[in-house]
């Protein structure tokens, strides 16, 4: 059985938008990108 982890990392890996996936608030960009 596949741990949640691994799946997670799978997911956002087949994901084009990464950026999106892990961070849905716009407001949040700036601080990922400073």
């Amino acid at each position: 059985m596949i741990e949640p982890q691994e799946a997670l990392r799978i997911v956002l890996e087949k994901s084009p938008r990464l950026e999106a996936v892990e961070v849905p608030l716009p407001e949040a960009d700036g601080a990922v990108l400073a």
